[in-house]
């Protein structure tokens, strides 16, 4: 007998402690949804909810819906309407706001509470539902949403439009292709019903097929107006664009000089080929490298000598043995701590020799001089800078707007939903930057003046000889000219023709090149020579060492929770 008692009273607590729950447990009882399509394409959407909420205290309910799809590699926006929201038949509070890709309808009286039966209607309006495919037109729409945390005990559909020519309907969590439907034409609408309920994170989505006649017609600028419309990212490239535009004419566009360039027959200002390279192109190229050495040779520093184990054979024999051997060394000549060089210059020469290296080969160097060269290139814009030519150095300012470029370009992924269209605008604008800032280093009038007359030299260095003829105050061609300018012909690129200015005129080779096999050589032929010593310095001494490195329709694949619409919700 106690023990039948102990069991009453064990089933009684069950009940209350369980029961509880269940009986206070929250649910939608009904969620009723009219659709009007109408001819010019828009959709009025009535959803009528009736929520219970047990005998718990809410303030309303919350109810989120999709406003941005992803669609062709950027956005496609609804632009919801949000017309009406009455809570059982009266106007009731309502917040509209946007979270992320979605629409959120926060309604009721925060200083008010419900408990039980309460239905609510939420009445608005779109244009962007349909879609048009294959020449027909679809209206593809998640009725509930699936991110209801609360079971949905029936759901139906009245829908007004045209009549159709396919439909389908799909229930359960997304993905599913359940039908559990029912489906009631009359004379005004089309109805469907859920078959049964559907437990949290289930939904209802309809699919129907219209020919293209029954809708007015989207023309291909149409489209491309409501996706100019939907993804203002495309337009941010030509915002940055103007933007960096305005930066670069106030701080980065180069002042003007004289305005008349003509033919300069002197080094201009006694500058070496290598800050003659800077300041013109505002950057010390390995041409000018090549040629600040050459240039070292000419003023007595080194000599490059010519190593070869076979001699003689003609010269295509010897260009090819220059391309494919070029063995060849440096040999200096006056100490490493010699004057008479500009900074930039003992950079070079103290990295080519040590102080104890007579003789050094080109391929030691590899993996040593190219540190040399970028400690180069900060003291030739130094000396720039020092002469009043420049603000600052040209590579620190590019380098700066590069990396800035790089940076905005990540901070506009960060800050989008790195779709594809949004992602290459992003980019693109780091693009712009970076492009923009290549050519914001700017140049003082002075200097300005002082590129003319490099100009004027570069000019004067690669004039033919009909050209050279109209310059009636042009020195006389000599050998000893040909060797003194060579170096700067190499560079601004220009030594063929430098050289073509002293064709038919049988020389010695400079001074400076040494070799048994140069002896006899044309000015052109020569001038190859320089460039194959400038191919060898590229490949053996200027690169850094390399590191390894480690080797749709609804009625195609629809189903539930697919489509527009959608969404969830649920009380607060």
């Amino acid at each position: 007998m106690r023990t039948f008692i102990s069991r009453i009273i064990f089933a009684i607590f069950c009940l209350f402690v369980v029961g509880v729950p269940v009986y206070a447990a929250e649910s939608i009882e009904r969620f009723d949804v009219r659709a009007n399509l109408n001819q010019d394409r828009s959709a009025t959407i009535e959803e009528r909810i009736t929520y219970d909420f047990g005998v718990s205290d809410r303030h309303g309910i919350y109810r989120l819906i999709p406003d941005v799809y992803d669609r062709h590699g950027g956005n496609y926006k609804l632009h919801l309407d949000i017309q009406g929201v009455q809570l059982d038949g009266s106007d009731v509070p309502y917040k509209v706001q946007r979270k992320n890709r979605d629409v959120e309808i926060k309604i009721g009286d925060p200083d008010r509470y419900l408990t039980g039966k309460h239905t609510y209607v939420i009445q608005y309006a779109t244009n962007r539902s349909l879609n048009d495919i294959d020449g027909n037109v679809e209206w593809y729409w998640n009725l509930t949403g699936n991110g209801w945390l609360v079971p949905i005990k029936h759901v139906s559909l009245e829908l007004v439009a045209p009549s159709s020519t396919r439909r389908a309907c799909f229930v359960g969590v997304v993905g599913s292709q359940d039908p559990k439907c029912v489906w009631k034409d009359t004379a005004n609408f089309v109805q469907a019903s859920s078959t049964r309920a559907l437990d949290d994170g289930e939904g209802m989505t309809v699919v129907f097929e219209f020919p293209g006649s029954a809708f007015t017609s989207l023309s291909t600028w149409d489209h491309v107006q409501r996706y100019l419309q939907d993804n203002g990212w495309l337009g941010l490239p030509l915002l940055v664009f103007l933007g960096m535009w305005l930066i670069w004419y106030r701080y980065g566009k180069e002042p003007k000089g004289r305005g008349t360039i003509v033919p300069h027959y002197e080094e201009p200002r006694s500058l070496p080929p290598g800050l003659q390279v800077a300041l013109r192109d505002q950057h010390l190229s390995s041409r000018a490298i090549t040629a600040t050495i050459l240039d070292l040779a000419r003023r007595g520093y080194l000599t490059i000598e010519w190593q070869e184990e076979k001699e003689g054979g003609s010269f295509l024999e010897k260009v090819a043995r220059w391309n494919k051997e070029s063995k060849f060394v440096f040999v200096r000549v006056k100490p490493t701590d010699a004057g008479g060089l500009h900074d930039f210059e003992k950079i070079i020469f103290k990295g080519l020799f040590d102080e104890s290296d007579l003789v050094v080969d080109p391929s030691d160097l590899r993996s040593t001089f190219y540190k040399d060269i970028e400690k180069a290139r900060e003291s030739a814009f130094k000396e720039l800078k020092s002469l009043g030519w420049f603000p600052g150095n040209p590579s620190t300012t590019r380098a700066l707007w590069i990396t800035g470029g790089v940076v905005v370009a990540v901070l506009l992924i960060l800050a989008s939903d790195q779709l594809p269209i949004q992602v290459a605008s992003s980019i693109m604008c780091g693009l712009i930057v970076g492009a923009f800032g290549w050519h914001m280093p700017r140049m003082t009038k002075e200097a300005a003046v002082v590129v003319e007359e490099v100009e004027g030299f570069r000019w004067f260095l690669s004039l033919t000889e009909e050209k050279r003829l109209q310059f009636t105050d042009a020195p006389a061609k000599k050998p000893e000219q040909f060797a003194r300018f060579l170096p700067a012909a190499v560079a601004f690129g220009i030594e063929k023709e430098w050289a073509h200015q002293f064709d038919g005129m049988l020389m010695s080779p400079p001074s400076y090149l040494r070799g048994a096999s140069l002896n006899g050589l044309t000015a052109l032929q020569i001038s190859s020579l320089t460039r194959a010593i400038h191919d060898t310095n590229t490949s053996s001494m200027y690169a850094s060492p390399s590191s390894g490195g480690a080797g749709s329709s609804g009625f195609s694949g629809g189903g539930s929770g697919g489509g527009m619409g959608g969404g969830g919700g649920g009380s607060w």
